[in-house]
């Protein structure tokens, strides 16, 4: 790959190579694949972590939320009179 770049003059070319080879390290593939590893558990971890969140449940209001672009229903809306899991889907609305 060193001997190909253009951009490179004979000098720089043959310090990187020697920067190269004592460098110890994986193959660029390997390498890759630690990463991809590294960064799913990462993730997956933070599903582990709580929600933050930025309104009460126990209000009796649905709302728009704008800075995650939601519609919010809380837990006491989805309760008794503003919600029936029983009836007709045409009666809800």
């Amino acid at each position: 790959m060193l001997d190909h770049n253009g951009w490179m003059d004979e000098q720089t070319k043959i310090a990187a190579f020697e920067k190269f080879t004592v460098i110890p390290g994986q193959p660029f593939a390997e390498a890759m694949d630690s990463l991809n590893i590294l960064i799913n558990q990462k993730s997956m971890l933070q599903l582990l972590d709580p929600v933050e969140v930025e309104f009460s449940s126990l209000g009796i209001n649905g709302f728009y939320y704008p800075i995650k672009n939601v519609i919010v229903l809380t837990g006491g809306i989805l309760q008794g009179v503003f919600f029936n899991s029983t009836t007709r889907p045409m009666y809800e609305f």
